[in-house]
Parts: C-alpha cells; sequence; structure tokens
C-alpha cells in the first residue's frame, strides 16, 4: 500500500514540478538577421554582415531590432569589388580586405578599416612593378588599433615575401618577421591584438638552414618576441608554431607541430603561451585508441583555453572532440554520440566565452524521425554539449552551421529549412527562466528535506 502525500509534501513536489517546467521552457530567444551573410558578433549582440549587391560583396553592421549600417564601398562597386569582412569590434569598427582599383585597374586587395560605415583604405608595403600590391587586416582592439599582414616589395617592385602590420592613428607600421634570409625574404602574420596593444601570430625563423614558422608575439614598440614550440630541440624535422588568440593577461595560445624532412605536418599539440613558458595542453583520446592531433582554439581571460582534437579514421570520416583545459587539466566535452562506420563523430568547438560557455558544430539526433543531422551545439556548464535546436523555440528551422559566441552569451548561428533556404540567427538567453528555475528548484529541494523528516543533520539547512 502506498501512502499518500500529505499537503505540505504535495506542495513540495508541485513546486519541483513547477521548476521543471520552467527549466523546460527556451533558453533563449531568437531574433532573424536579415539580409543574409553573417560573418561576425560583437558583445553588443551587432552581426556583420558580407552580403552581395549590384554584383559585387559589400557589408552592412546590422543591430538587434533590424537596423543597418551599410559599408561604403571604397570604390565603384560597377568595377566589380570585392570585400573581405573579418572581424568586428565592440564600437562597431570593422576590419577586413577590399579590391583596389587605379585608373579602372584592379591592383589588388587592400587593408581596410570602416569607421562609421566609412572606409579608410589602411595602405601597403610597396607594390610590384605592375603596381599590384597586397595587404590584409585581421583584427581591431576597441582602440582602433589594427593588425594583419601585407606583402612587402622593395623600391624596384622586388618581392620580400610578407610582413605582419600595425596599424595606428592614422600610420602603418611593420611589425618585422623574426628573421629574413639574406636577400631581405621573410613572413610574418599577425592575427589577434588585445587591449594592451599584444599581438600575436607566426613569423619565418631559420632551422639548420631553412625556414620553419614560429608563434610570435609584438610587444607595444612592435619589438618581435619568439614564443617557440613543444618541439624546439628535436634532432630529426623541423619544430613549427602559430599563436592563433591572445587574452588580455598577456597569454597566448596555438598549436605546436614537426614538419618531417619531406615536408609532412604532424604531431599537432596544443600550446599555451604564458608567462615566458611553453605549455603543453596534451589531447584527448580516439574511440579507435591513440591520441589525436590538436590545438588550442581560443582562450578566455578566466585562464580556460578550448582545446580540438581531430583525426581521420581509415574510412577518411574526420573525429573532433573538444576539452578545456585549466590549472594543468584537460577536461573533454561530453557530447551526444553520432556512429558513423561504427565510430563516434563529436563535435568541433570554436569559442568560450569568460562565463565558461562553449559553442560548437556537431551531428545530433532528431527525436520525433531518429534521422542524424548537423546542428549547432551548445555546453552551458563547460562540460556537456547539448542540441542549440532544444533550446529555442524555432519552428521549421534547424540551426546547423557556423557558430559564434559574444561575452553576453548571444549565440550567431545559421539556420536551414526543410526547402534548403538559409538564413542567421541571433539567439539571446533568457535569464528570468533560469533564474526562476535554480530558485523554485531549491525551494522544491527545502520543502521535501523537511516534509520527508530525512536524518536531522541534513534539516538544519
Amino acid at each position: 500500500m502506498v501512502d499518500l502525500l500529505t499537503p505540505r509534501q504535495g506542495g513540495a513536489l508541485a513546486l519541483a514540478l513547477m521548476a521543471t517546467s520552467v527549466w523546460s521552457a527556451p533558453y533563449y530567444t531568437a531574433e532573424r538577421v536579415e539580409p543574409d551573410g553573417a560573418t561576425d558578433l560583437n558583445d553588443r549582440g551587432q552581426v556583420l554582415l558580407s552580403t552581395p549587391w549590384q554584383g559585387a560583396k559589400v557589408g552592412a553592421v546590422w543591430s538587434p531590432g533590424g537596423a543597418l549600417l551599410p559599408l561604403t564601398a571604397p570604390t565603384n562597386t560597377a568595377l566589380g569589388i570585392e570585400t573581405d569582412l573579418v572581424r568586428m569590434n565592440n564600437r562597431g569598427l570593422v576590419v577586413g580586405g577590399s579590391t583596389y582599383y587605379e585608373g579602372g585597374e584592379n591592383k589588388g586587395m587592400r587593408a581596410v578599416l570602416w569607421q562609421g560605415g566609412r572606409p579608410i583604405y589602411l595602405g601597403t608595403f610597396g607594390t610590384d612593378a605592375t603596381g599590384v600590391g597586397y595587404s590584409r587586416a585581421h583584427d581591431v582592439n576597441e582602440a582602433a588599433v589594427v593588425v594583419g599582414e601585407a606583402a612587402h616589395y622593395d623600391a624596384r617592385g622586388r618581392t620580400l615575401g610578407t610582413s605582419a602590420f600595425r596599424w595606428r592613428n592614422g600610420r602603418l607600421e611593420a611589425l618585422a618577421p623574426l628573421a629574413v634570409d639574406p636577400t631581405g625574404y621573410g613572413g610574418a602574420n599577425a592575427s589577434k591584438i588585445n587591449e594592451a596593444g599584444l599581438a600575436v601570430g607566426y613569423s619565418t625563423l631559420y632551422h639548420r638552414g631553412e625556414f620553419t614558422n614560429q608563434a610570435t608575439l609584438w610587444d607595444a614598440t612592435g619589438r618581435a618576441v619568439a614564443l617557440g614550440s613543444l618541439y624546439d630541440g628535436i634532432e630529426q624535422g623541423r619544430p613549427y608554431s602559430t599563436a592563433y588568440d591572445i587574452n588580455e593577461a598577456g597569454q597566448g595560445v596555438g598549436v605546436s607541430e614537426l614538419v618531417d624532412p619531406t615536408g609532412y605536418f604532424g604531431k599537432a599539440r596544443a600550446t599555451l603561451w604564458s608567462d615566458g613558458a611553453i605549455v603543453d595542453l596534451g589531447t584527448l583520446q580516439a574511440p579507435w585508441g591513440g591520441p589525436l592531433d590538436s590545438a588550442a582554439v581560443d582562450i578566455n581571460n578566466q585562464g580556460q583555453v578550448l582545446v580540438h582534437a581531430s583525426a581521420t579514421d581509415e574510412h577518411g570520416v574526420v573525429f573532433s572532440a573538444s576539452g578545456i583545459w585549466k590549472d594543468g587539466q584537460l577536461e573533454e566535452i561530453a557530447t551526444p554520440p553520432y556512429y558513423q562506420f561504427g565510430n563516434p563523430q563529436g563535435t568541433r568547438a570554436v569559442a568560450i566565452n569568460d562565463a565558461g560557455v562553449v559553442v560548437g558544430l556537431g551531428t545530433c539526433e532528431d527525436r520525433s524521425t531518429g534521422a542524424f543531422h548537423e546542428c549547432v551545439q551548445v555546453a552551458l556548464d563547460g562540460k556537456t554539449f547539448e542540441d542549440l535546436n532544444r533550446l529555442v523555440d524555432l519552428p521549421g528551422w534547424r540551426l546547423s552551421y557556423e557558430a559564434e559566441l559574444n561575452e553576453s552569451g548571444q549565440i550567431l548561428a545559421l539556420g536551414i529549412d526543410p526547402t534548403g533556404r538559409e538564413a542567421s540567427f541571433l539567439l539571446s538567453p533568457v535569464p528570468e527562466a533560469a533564474s526562476w528555475a535554480c530558485m523554485l528548484m531549491g525551494l522544491a529541494t527545502l520543502a521535501l528535506l523537511r516534509e520527508l523528516r530525512l536524518p536531522s543533520a541534513l534539516q538544519r539547512f
């Protein structure tokens, strides 16, 4: 015989059920981003758009509510100009590149900064004998300091390779590589800059008489600092490294690899550069056994490093796994399994914010049909990925590709409908739902502890 609940026990159970109901409500609201062509997201929820217009590719900045700020084309779009929009900061400044015309002739791509929607050409380090040059901006901080790469030519138009650059206060500055050959040829590329003006990327370095690329930091004065590789000192092969990201504490992350005598890149390992030390962040294991190649793709201001690991199985299927490294420990983020040729395919993490939320791309199961499909995934606790589609109410759409994440917890994702039409959506967290759920679950737990007369030690709470 089952005892009936007392009224007070029933009330406690009702609180728990209410909490479950609130928790199952959509965690995100969604706003469609129009027109199409979303490429970047800032912390204010603004979206950078790269949109075809009159046969050319130009851009705009979209703000929540639908307001659009067009990015003016640097030259006549009738000439077939193409813009390459790369990054947008929280002030709405946009950087990238655009084809440059002179006398009706295409003279190559030039780095551009859009300020208030208006373009500023950032320049180049010379051109070849026909006037063709190249530069492209990769990042911009809140002080409007821009970094990127540019082809370098001497006064006669002879190529000297590439230089990283920094542009500030209207002036283009070369960030020299670590080394050049006897003819002056070398290479460097700055991909990220923090608010202190520290930039990271890679540049050429001589290793036993031949070039290799080494992760490089350029300080606020423009001095190049070799960050090193995990494989420095190896007798066979060339050590290689590159830095992908830097946080406000000046910690850089990227990858170290060993290039064998045939030029094959292998043994990729996620790497952290911090306070002059090189840290091996480790890797994750393949389901068929053995270590995966790994790379550190993002770092937040808490020092958490997002690591992506992958390998190709005997059927040519790529397996991906992701983890978070912190304080000497790499912990894998659990992912919904999807099996193809008997092996789970995993999730490729792409971004982590300061709250430890992670977004990635993987494969999920449709609960209604049992079919598997590509999907955007989110790990709200940094420990377990779940299908983002289950946390938002978007009838007729499936969020499948291209995820971006900001410090407000917003996610930019590309969706697809049953006809194959694509659209971008900005997803914003609903803090009220999560807060109410946590509060109700807490009240319900306390009430049940008291009413079920658990041990007195627990009743003191």
